[in-house]
């Protein structure tokens, strides 16, 4: 895979712990599938200000049997020196070889670290790039 796709969701609002249910698909190699690292990003968003990455989930295929598949609960991990509980992210792989294709399916999130108090309402959405298999989860308030 490379950068050259982006693939997007709907925003979920008013949750922070959004349903999904989103599959990316990407065309590659099992061998190549397996030197790759899959990186999701949680990422709050303000239309009125900068964008703020809350917290990443970074899974080396390699250490995943991507044939089998199966399902994962990922505690986001803090892009800064916070140590505050950020949230987690429910993820599924698997690996159809004879297709050659991958499929990585963020299911849902849950207990998002919400940064704005006074804002009673977030929203999320998911959109993946493909380089690195980068999936970046953004949260609108």
């Amino acid at each position: 895979p490379d950068q050259k796709n982006s693939k997007q969701t709907g925003v979920k609002r008013k949750t922070q712990k959004p349903v999904f249910e989103e599959r990316y698909t990407f065309e590659i190699p099992f061998l190549e599938a397996q030197r790759r690292t899959l990186l999701l990003t949680v990422v709050d968003f303000d239309k009125f200000s900068r964008h703020c990455v809350i917290g990443k989930v970074s899974v080396p295929l390699c250490e995943v049997d991507l044939v089998k598949g199966g399902h994962w609960w990922k505690a986001l991990i803090p892009s800064s020196q916070n140590e505050v509980e950020l949230g987690e992210l429910l993820l599924s792989l698997n690996y159809l070889p004879s297709a050659g294709r991958l499929n990585v399916d963020v299911i849902r999130a849950k207990q998002l670290l919400q940064t704005d108090v006074s804002q009673g309402s977030a929203g999320a959405w998911t959109q993946t790039c493909e380089n690195q298999e980068d999936i970046l989860l953004k949260r609108h308030n």
